[in-house]
């Protein structure tokens, strides 16, 4: 994962999910506090797709916050590390960005290494 070639939108995302799970208390960042994340960023791809679909995105920000809640919690400890399925999702976003020759990973690519993997939220 190569944050150099990140778009801005995605590494305030990243910061986004990081903060997320610190509130949370959870001890690594996870596929479910990046969809939190990029689906409440100002000015993202997310929330304007969830619109065009009809699909209300209060309903999903809610039911992902409740996966978030069901996480393993620590206290004291350090924090800010991106959990094993998370940089798996990296992984795939890469290889989207890769076929759409493009020069920078975006939210688009990680939304599209979602939809496409057989993994749901929750089961990461």
């Amino acid at each position: 994962m190569n944050v150099e070639n990140m778009t801005i939108k995605l590494k305030e995302a990243i910061s986004a999910a990081d903060r997320i799970a610190t509130q949370h208390g959870n001890p690594t960042i996870e596929v479910e506090h990046l969809f939190v994340a990029l689906l409440s960023q100002k000015e993202g791809v997310a929330a304007p797709l969830f619109d065009s679909l009809r699909i209300p995105k209060e309903q999903v920000l809610k039911e992902a916050t409740t996966l978030i809640e069901r996480l393993p919690k620590t206290y004291g400890g350090a924090r800010g590390s991106i959990s094993y399925a998370l940089n798996d999702l990296f992984t795939a976003s890469e290889k989207e960005m890769e076929k759409f020759k493009d020069e920078f990973l975006s939210a688009e690519h990680v939304l599209l290494a979602m939809v496409e993997s057989k993994q749901v939220l929750g089961s990461y």
